[in-house]
């Protein structure tokens, strides 16, 4: 190691994580506990030892340089092997403190009220920090040392990280109650091929597996899109075309839409998408995400016992 390189310390490549993370010098301050002008002298410091500009600052703000996101990645690695050295020593313990977790717009909203309760009861120690997005985004976000963990379905994006599975989501088709199809109880896949289909917009994940599903049916597609499952539901409300739509978020539906609406199960069992927790493959919240997919399995499970105790139908 070159000696400019051992002026470095882990609280400098702290610095430049939290810039990175709040992009404002003053508030990556007040989360280090220091003054901006400590900070930013710390950053020149760095980028001076490296050679490279890590951020891009301006009258709009600070944002990261292409050289600079590829630094706080790294240095995002190295605080994770450091948190993992003390974690040795003072045997943190898993869901304990602070704790980052991303997650999809699509999962959050249906999802984090059946688990929180049982969270807060479980692990009273622990402070949650939420952040909902879309799989790009937060992949960067996780990637770069903003998150802890993420809770999303797998993706090419999250290529790299490591994953523990959680649960899996059947889709149920959501169709306007006046349309013939509804009639129907139970439905396959082919089924879609005489639907024309509605598709959230693009960066949803589940717009991806959706369209797979009624690809492979033939379905048509509707030129309409919307921007979350919400607004998915009331165009299929005014009769613009069907929708797949989670478990979960037909139990979690917040649109009054006066029984315009019927959701229907398919006959095949997979058609649907996995859910798992994912977190940097060398971070010390791995055992974090086995437990937390631990209790959102539980949860899932035990809501499904208490909708259909004879098993007679799913979530």
């Amino acid at each position: 190691m070159s000696p400019e390189l051992n002026s470095l310390s882990v609280r400098d490549l702290g610095y430049i994580v939290a810039v990175a993370r709040e992009s404002h010098f003053r508030k990556a301050a007040e989360s280090c506990y220091v003054s901006q002008p400590t900070l930013s002298a710390q950053v020149k410091k760095v980028e001076r030892v490296l050679g490279a500009k890590i951020f891009d600052r301006s009258s709009r703000g600070v944002r990261l340089t292409d050289t600079g996101r590829r630094i706080v990645e790294q240095a995002a690695l190295v605080l994770d092997e450091a948190e993992k050295m003390a974690s040795l020593v003072h045997q943190r313990k898993p869901l304990v403190g602070a704790l980052s977790i991303g997650v999809l717009g699509t999962i959050g909203p249906y999802l984090l009220p059946l688990v929180m309760p049982a969270l807060e009861l479980e692990f009273p120690e622990l402070s949650l920090y939420i952040v909902e997005g879309m799989t790009e985004d937060l992949a960067d976000e996780l990637r770069q040392g903003k998150l802890d963990l993420l809770i999303a379905s797998p993706s090419p994006l999250l290529e790299g990280f490591g994953e523990t599975h959680s649960f899996f989501e059947r889709f149920m088709l959501c169709t306007n109650s006046r349309e013939r199809i509804a009639r129907r109880k139970l439905l396959r896949l082919a089924d879609l091929g005489d639907l024309k289909m509605l598709y959230l917009g693009p960066g949803h994940c589940l717009a991806d597996q959706a369209s797979g599903f009624c690809s492979a049916a033939g379905a048509e597609r509707s030129p309409f899109q919307a921007a979350s499952l919400e607004t998915l539901r009331l165009l299929v409300a005014a009769g613009r075309g069907a929708a797949l739509v989670p478990e979960l978020a037909v139990g979690g539906a917040t649109v009054g839409d006066g029984g315009l609406l019927s959701y229907l199960p398919f006959r095949e069992k997979r058609v649907g998408r996995d859910v798992s927790i994912y977190h940097r493959s060398n971070s010390a919240f791995s055992e974090d995400a086995a437990i937390l997919a631990r209790i959102i399995a539980g949860r899932i499970a035990r809501k499904k016992q208490i909708l259909s105790p004879a098993g007679s139908a799913d979530l």
